[in-house]
């Protein structure tokens, strides 16, 4: 009998074993030697809040509304719903603080559905209008301005967060045909 056949018979059933050899590891932009690297200056941490627009505390203002994103009440402890707001004129820009149902300077900017804070759109046509002919803003336009600045007032013992006026994004509304 001839071994060529037994030969290829055990090459089918029993394939030869080469050692396996792991791909070579790709490096971009030279890799990194440790994780310790990641900690250095110019490195950003990536948050959840970063990626969705709907956990970043901003404000939208149209000429006759104003509504406050519901992030902006969860910035505060016990999910606010009342807000105090001051306009500052001569800097250009709002500062909001947490208040109460009882305050008579306050406003409710949200509510609570289901356990879970929502932005209620408030009619302040004064406000709105006035904010407009400050910031010389097409009336047509809707702003949104996200917070230049959240703090802690340490004499108050209260949170507070700063809107610049000035750095409003302006969003067209549609055109009708």
């Amino acid at each position: 009998m001839d071994n060529s056949f037994d030969d290829a018979l055990d090459k089918i059933l029993k394939p030869s074993k080469k050692p396996s050899v792991p791909p070579p590891i790709r490096r971009s932009r030279g890799g990194i030697e440790c994780l310790s690297e990641l900690t250095a200056e110019g490195v950003v941490q990536i948050c959840g809040f970063m990626l969705s627009g709907k956990f970043k505390p901003k404000v939208t203002i149209t000429n006759k509304t104003i509504t406050f994103s519901s992030a902006c009440g969860k910035y505060f402890s016990d999910c606010q719903q009342y807000f105090s707001v001051r306009v500052d004129d001569a800097s250009l820009r709002l500062v909001v603080e947490p208040t109460t149902e009882n305050d008579p300077k306050g406003f409710k900017v949200a509510y609570i559905r289901n356990g879970k804070t929502v932005a209620r759109k408030c009619t302040a046509k004064d406000l709105c209008a006035f904010l407009f002919d400050t910031m010389k803003w097409n009336p047509n336009s809707k702003y949104c301005i996200e917070p230049d600045f959240r703090d802690f007032d340490e004499f108050s013992q209260r949170p507070f967060i700063i809107f610049n006026l000035d750095e409003g994004r302006e969003i067209p509304s549609a055109v009708e045909s």
